[in-house]
């Protein structure tokens, strides 16, 4: 009624609110009510979308856990995978140090037998010659280990190098739908 009292306020003169046919004045109320059930209509619309907004929400936040969840498992598999790695690096280290003392050591004792044979048979040069000889292959052995070592020490080396980096887009990333996800929960 008070839109209806608007209406006729909005004439240019009251005296021709008194003057006005009665069916304009009508026309008048069915209008208000045109308008009010028009406005009630946008009320239940808005308040559907308000429930269909929250729903949206109550979903991105469903997906924002899962994603965290996932986020944390992937996290904790490539902590077991690194350990586990470094364990075998560690593990391959130790085997391999210990190997090269062991050649140490057989090195050593070969070349004391040597001298003790030089100094026992004088003439015995052909012996010498090939202990020589076996000790430059065992040395290239040795070599030809060190070298696989390092080279197996660098291949490690670029796996953790690439976990690290796959760790870091996977944070980057994460990072961002979570900043996606936050800005659509200020937009909601």
């Amino acid at each position: 009624m008070d839109d209806v009292l608007y209406d006729v306020d909005v004439c240019e003169d009251e005296s021709e609110v008194g003057s006005m046919p009665e069916c304009q004045m009508d026309l008048t109320e069915v209008d208000v009510y045109t308008r009010l059930e028009h406005k009630e209509r946008d009320l239940i619309i808005a308040a559907e979308l308000g429930k269909s907004l929250l729903e949206k929400n109550e979903f991105l936040l469903q997906e924002n856990e899962r994603i965290s969840v996932d986020y944390r498992d992937r996290c904790e598999i490539l902590e077991q995978q690194k350990h586990e790695l470094r364990q075998r690096f560690e593990f391959k280290t130790s085997e391999w140090e210990a190997r090269v003392a062991q050649l140490s050591s057989d090195l050593r004792r070969t070349q004391e037998q040597l001298e003790d044979h030089k100094a026992m048979w004088g003439a015995a040069e052909r012996e010498k010659s090939r202990a020589v000889d076996e000790m430059t292959q065992q040395n290239q052995k040795l070599l030809s280990q060190l070298q696989k070592s390092s080279e197996a020490e660098r291949q490690l080396s670029i796996q953790v190098q690439q976990l690290r980096r796959e760790f870091i887009q996977r944070s980057s990333t994460a990072s961002v739908k979570i900043v996606e996800l936050e800005s659509l929960k200020e937009e909601v």
